[in-house]
């Protein structure tokens, strides 16, 4: 059996039902989990495929990239964002989404080069927004982000200001795998499961957007119109954009505990 670790939110959701529909559970295995624990899952052995946080892939050596589908966007996400009482250039402290070290690592970017800030950076090791007060900011990913997004003055899609910054879209997460551990055979299988699921993407809407707290238009709309799926060339250009500058970041997160309010 091939171990499969995948994104626990809605924009995973073809995936998701393009694989279950190609394979018996037998011959796979879903492990649903949020964006940092599937680096985890597979740094850890704990599956031999994974959908993978792009911030995570420079820990890895060995893996093999399919280079095909992504979760990426072209413009704004709808599901990544950063919160605020005032504006970006104004932010001294932020305070990091412990399930994505790639999100964490574009508001870092976008904080210097965009906004032209230097924040304290936090880290709580939960996820609420109730410190998000005076000039401490949140980033905040995935389907509870995109239900706050109304709630605070300031709301920055991440992946919007990027577009904003470098005129590219942006990569959040890949698909790789151990080869010596996955036959070819079954890449191109789980390849071509992924490519029925991105093409019933509606579908997936539609039956799971309600679980995730979307309406189903609105559902609609993110799978269809916000999520770019396809890994096509200029995603590959983003991405090598977004490990320039985040290799000219400091190399080591200096992050001290959030002060309770």
């Amino acid at each position: 059996m091939t171990r499969i670790a995948l994104v626990s939110y809605l924009n995973t959701r073809p995936f998701m039902d393009g694989i279950s529909a190609a394979f018996s559970p037998e011959e796979i295995s879903l492990e649903l989990l949020p964006p940092a624990d599937c680096a985890a899952a597979m740094r850890d052995g704990r599956c031999e495929v994974a959908l993978l946080p792009v911030g995570s892939l420079l820990d890895f050596t060995g893996l093999e990239l399919m280079n095909t589908f992504c979760i990426g966007a072209e413009g704004a996400v709808d599901s990544v964002f950063l919160f605020s009482r005032v504006p970006a250039s104004e932010v001294t402290h932020l305070i990091l989404d412990p399930h994505s070290r790639t999100s964490n690592g574009l508001a870092r970017i976008l904080f210097r080069d965009h906004w032209h800030a230097d924040p304290v950076l936090l880290q709580t090791g939960a996820r609420g927004l109730d410190k998000v007060e005076g000039t401490t900011a949140a980033v905040l990913i995935g389907d509870h982000a995109y239900a706050e997004r109304h709630n605070f003055p300031y709301v920055y899609d991440l992946a919007a200001e990027w577009k904003s910054h470098t005129g590219l879209p942006f990569v959040f997460a890949v698909w790789v795998y151990q080869p010596e551990l996955v036959d070819q055979a079954l890449i191109t299988r789980i390849e071509a499961a992924l490519a029925n699921g991105w093409a019933d993407r509606n579908k997936s809407a539609l039956r799971w957007g309600g679980q995730y707290g979307y309406s189903d238009a609105d559902a609609q709309e993110y799978l269809c119109e916000r999520i770019k799926y396809n890994f096509d060339s200029a995603k590959h250009s983003a991405m090598e954009r977004y490990f320039a500058a985040l290799s000219d970041l400091s190399s080591v997160d200096f992050v001290i505990p959030a002060a309770k309010a």
